[in-house]
């Protein structure tokens, strides 16, 4: 019975274990299934969540790509290209190993964002019809309904669920920019109009001389009554236009123009019929000798009443195009004719100013290949050295000098005793002589006597010609032409040569400052005047932009100078566009002083981006430094010329500036400009470096493609 009942015991408790592992197997099993089914969720959710930050990631550099595009103001219609660049971006920043395709209609929105002056945040405000936007909305999908399918799931699938739609959106803005531009002034701004880089470009100083103030556009009354005033134009393409306005008196007694004939050379009449105007009623002009007036050249017939019929006060334009070459070389003869009565007015023509027997400006290209020897603008007058130019002896004859004055004059017996630059200043007719040798032309014209001995002295002397400009005398100019080796740099035959040349050199070379010559500030003195109408074209970019940037101008020479040094001629930040841009047209080469003081300029233009009244902090602050050659001056001791330390001068205000928020882009110009230390600054301020050179018309031409980049160049953030 023991025995039994032990066994029963055995067997009941092995029957008890058996059903509690087959139930403890059942549990296993059903958490396990919800486990899997869990971990298959989370797998699905895991892959949804890594998807939508890849779409995210797709929409944030595709609105960032879009939103740079809508600086490329000079790009054509800036949303065709943002479309594009947003296309691209995100096909290349893919979804789940795919690029993603955006409906140009639907997924790239434009408009315009601003600061909401309550909450300090952007506010997106859509406009498909902008044509400036300012900012742009890209919304990548993998949806319903997209270009792109829903995002497949896995396991999900299990429980009927087999895909999910996402959406990201990103906005970006071009941030507005508190732009300086740090101007270069030094006087080597000039030296591309200069004689001493003939050998390296074609130099333009003609044009400077056709620039400045013209002395022989003047206005003279005939005998009949009738008042001419005579203009030249320079076309800069090798020929000029001449503007002659004539005006009756008031006067019942004067005639009425019968016709008027306008004196030039032969070889200009089939051009000067050929563009001539007029605004009065007169045929067809004719050419030829007019049998009245005894003038050849181009004749105009009056049609009816003539100019002053009855008295009438009234004025008549005419007008034509001639070669340029005929312009420098000859008189105009303005001859009336009024019933049987003739008169006329005789005007010397030049596109620019002229001096004295400096009447002339004589070969138009100067290059490399340019010979000063075979210059008929140019009169060589050797120092220490008796002259012999034939055509000089029989011009003083014509003055009325004796043969006695005429042989002093040509004589250099006195010159080591100081007497060479009056003797110069007369055979340039400059001055008159009052020798004070019996029957000289002192005595003809009345005039004081001198010491009547053969020294050409300067108390003798009567000036007929005024020296025209603030600073230089034509005495240091006479100096200047016989000792000066900036002039011998590009050439040795301009020494001892006289004439319109060397006298503009002289200008730019010695006095180019604003206090000396305002006037080249209104002429083309290269590489000055390629920066300036590059700089202009910036403006022009950004005001197109309708952007809300600023603009402020700073500039250096041997100091630093800013608005608060010179508030005539420099600018703090403002949107007045049109100012800044006038002011820059008034800036010109060593305008206030001459060496190259580029960290201090740096340091100008940082107080320009922060101290204006109209600095603004969310702005992004950009400067935009020009030079064209090296850094001579240092900082802390602006007179004290050290190349090396005033390049680590440079390096350390430009790293003081970047670490102010500024970013700062440089241009040079010119094969002397240190290209090297341009790129460092820019580098270190986390910019771009640009360098234009060449000849004028070349690095013009690149200057104003940098400035219309530059002026496109406009951060952008993501606003959402």
């Amino acid at each position: 019975m023991r025995s039994f009942t032990l066994r029963q015991s055995v067997t009941g408790i092995h029957s008890i274990g058996h059903a509690r592992r087959a139930t403890a197997a059942v549990q296993v099993l059903v958490c396990m299934t919800t486990l899997l089914g869990v971990g298959a969720l989370v797998i699905d959710v895991g892959m949804l969540y890594n998807t939508k930050a890849e779409l995210q990631k797709s929409a944030d550099a595709a609105a960032l790509a879009a939103a740079t595009e809508l600086g490329n103001a000079g790009s054509g219609d800036v949303r065709i290209s943002a479309r594009e660049k947003a296309q691209q971006f995100a096909t290349g920043n893919q979804v789940l190993s795919e690029g993603i395709l955006l409906d140009p209609g639907a997924d790239i929105v434009f408009g315009r964002a601003f600061i909401d002056s309550q909450t300090g945040r952007y506010q997106f405000v859509p406009d498909a019809a902008e044509p400036f936007p300012n900012a742009v909305r890209v919304i990548a999908r993998r949806a319903e309904g997209s270009l792109n399918k829903p995002v497949s799931l896995y396991f999900a699938q299990a429980m009927g669920i087999s895909a999910r739609n996402l959406t990201a959106s990103a906005t970006a803005v071009l941030i507005p920019r508190d732009i300086v531009v740090v101007a270069d002034l030094s006087a080597s701004h000039t030296y591309d109009s200069q004689l001493r880089s003939m050998k390296q470009t074609s130099i333009n100083l003609r044009d400077v001389w056709t620039h400045l103030p013209n002395n022989n556009q003047a206005t003279q009354t005939d005998g009949l009554g009738f008042t001419s005033a005579i203009s030249v134009v320079d076309n800069f393409n090798g020929t000029s236009t001449i503007h002659i306005s004539l005006s009756s008196d008031a006067s019942e007694a004067t005639k009425a123009l019968s016709h008027v004939t306008f004196g030039i050379p032969e070889g200009a009449w089939a051009t000067a019929a050929a563009s001539a105007t007029t605004s009065g009623s007169y045929a067809a002009p004719s050419l030829g000798v007019d049998p009245t007036t005894g003038v050849a050249g181009i004749k105009f017939d009056a049609i009816g009443n003539g100019l002053g019929e009855d008295g009438a006060v009234e004025t008549h334009d005419f007008s034509f195009t001639v070669d340029s070459a005929y312009v420098s070389e000859v008189n105009l003869l303005v001859a009336t004719k009024a019933g049987q009565d003739i008169s006329g007015a005789d005007y010397y023509l030049s596109p620019g100013p002229t001096f004295g027997n400096m009447n002339r400006w004589g070969t138009e290209t100067l290059n490399s290949r340019y010979n000063p020897s075979a210059d008929t603008g140019l009169l060589r007058l050797p120092y220490n050295q008796t002259w012999s130019d034939s055509n000089l002896r029989s011009w003083l004859g014509a003055q009325g000098y004796i043969q006695s004055e005429i042989d002093a004059l040509m004589s250099s017996g006195y010159d080591s005793s100081g007497y060479y630059p009056p003797r110069v200043a007369v055979a340039l007719g400059l001055a008159r002589w009052r020798s004070g040798i019996p029957g000289g032309l002192w005595q003809k014209l009345g005039e004081p006597a001198g010491n009547a001995n053969p020294v050409v002295g300067n108390t003798e002397l009567t000036w007929l010609v005024e020296w025209p400009y603030n600073g230089g005398s034509w005495n240091d100019y006479i100096n200047y032409v016989k000792a000066n080796t900036m002039v011998s740099l590009s050439n040795g035959n301009f020494r001892y040569r006289y004439g319109l040349k060397t006298l503009v050199n002289y200008m730019l070379d010695k006095y180019p400052e604003q206090v000396n010559t305002p006037e080249l500030a209104d002429c083309p003195v290269q590489p000055m005047e390629a920066v300036k109408e590059a700089a202009a074209e910036l403006i022009t970019i950004v005001r197109s932009l309708d952007s809300s940037d600023q603009i402020g101008l700073a500039a250096y020479g041997t100091y630093g100078y800013g608005p608060a040094d010179k508030p005539h001629d420099l600018s703090w930040l403002t949107d007045e566009f049109a100012q800044v841009e006038a002011k820059i047209h008034r800036l010109q080469a060593g305008m206030w002083t001459r060496s190259t003081n580029i960290a201090q300029g740096v340091d100008k233009g940082v107080r320009v981006l922060y101290d204006s009244e109209k600095a603004r902090a969310g702005a992004a602050k950009i400067m935009i430094l020009l030079t064209d050659g090296n850094a001579n001056q240092t900082r802390s001791n602006p007179t004290y010329w050290d190349e090396p330390q005033a390049r680590m001068d440079t390096l350390a205000a430009a790293r003081e500036a970047r670490g102010q928020g500024i970013r700062i882009y440089t241009v040079s110009v010119g094969v002397d400009s240190d290209t090297a230390l341009m790129s460092e600054v820019a580098a270190i301020g986390d910019g771009e470096s640009f360098h234009a050179e060449g000849s004028i018309s070349d690095y013009s031409e690149q200057l104003t493609t940098i400035f219309r980049d530059l002026g496109g160049k406009r951060p952008v953030v993501l606003i959402d």
